[in-house]
């Protein structure tokens, strides 16, 4: 849901410099991811909603549907927005990467054991399966064990992102 629109929002992405404003490098940081997750969320929104109302998708939980898309929108923000922060049009070229082996090793568009031994060995690595599995309790039914597995999962990435943006922040690669 998010990585769509935080990548079309990174492509036009370019960094400014805010003259005669007195802010620390790290508040930057975060107040520019501030814009892109916020853009998610809502475009996140406008999709989980418009799947149950317009396009008249049922979902067993349709509030846990609407939440946990908001957690993945702001986990792939996060994710996008740390990547190409840290390594520029490279990052761009990376984060479209990434999307291509997610979207084939993470059992959404057809059965993992369908795909080959190297998507295989991806599957309980990429953020994609425990997003497409939170989606698929909130449409099909709690499984609550397996609901509280991808929730963990999805958090752990996103905690780990997080430390990572501010970690690396300072050693930013200028390519």
């Amino acid at each position: 849901m998010g990585w769509s629109t935080t990548y079309v929002i990174v492509i036009n992405y370019k960094k400014w410099k805010m003259k005669n404003v007195n802010i620390n490098h790290m508040r930057s940081i975060f107040g520019r991811w501030i814009l892109f997750l916020v853009i998610s969320l809502l475009q996140t929104l406008v999709i989980t909603l418009g799947d149950m109302y317009i396009l008249g998708t049922q979902a067993v939980s349709p509030y846990r549907f609407v939440f946990y898309g908001l957690l993945i929108s702001a986990l792939f923000s996060s994710i996008i927005y740390t990547i190409v922060h840290l390594l520029g049009n490279v990052g761009k070229a990376i984060c479209i990467i990434l999307l291509v082996l997610q979207l084939g090793s993470s059992g959404g568009t057809f059965p993992i054991q369908m795909t080959s031994s190297f998507f295989q060995a991806l599957y309980p690595k990429v953020p994609f399966t425990y997003s497409i599995g939170l989606l698929r309790e909130a449409v099909g039914g709690v499984y609550i064990p397996a609901a509280q597995r991808d929730m963990k999962n999805i958090t752990n990435w996103y905690s780990n992102n997080v430390d990572k943006r501010y970690y690396f922040s300072s050693f930013k690669i200028s390519l």
